[in-house]
């Protein structure tokens, strides 16, 4: 049980804890625009790691095919029906545009991936960063 927590701690919770310190330490010493981490983050660090994972994936291209499908198609259905009844209860063009902007696409990329190879281990890392 001892053996367990202390290897949690050490691999999980601990780089955490540094990046953590790391971080408040910068800030102290050399304040920074949380503006700028953000575009940095947006516009660097998340597209380096995906395309990455995706160069360092096992994944042939026809499983690469069949997640596609299986993202981008209830995509299309979910958002030919959101149209369609929004359209018919005389929702604004604004309004509908930000309905299904809002409904359609999720932003859990940057979370799914490690929670993704956490439950179905590696394989399931791969498949998530293509998503």
């Amino acid at each position: 049980m001892i053996d367990v927590f202390f290897s949690i701690l050490t691999t999980a919770l601990m780089p955490v804890l540094v990046i953590v310190g790391f971080g408040y330490g910068l800030q102290r010493w050399r304040p920074m625009e949380s503006a700028t981490l953000v575009t940095l983050n947006l516009y660097f660090f998340v597209p380096v790691y995906l395309f990455i994972r995706v160069l360092e994936s096992t994944l042939k291209w026809s499983d690469i095919l069949l997640v596609g499908v299986a993202v981008l198609l209830p995509l299309v259905v979910l958002g030919l029906v959101m149209q369609r009844l929004l359209s018919r209860a005389s929702v604004s063009r604004e309004t509908l545009a930000a309905l299904l902007v809002g409904g359609l696409f999720s932003n859990c990329g940057n979370f799914g991936v490690p929670v993704a190879e956490i439950a179905f281990g590696p394989r399931g890392g791969e498949v998530q960063a293509i998503i």
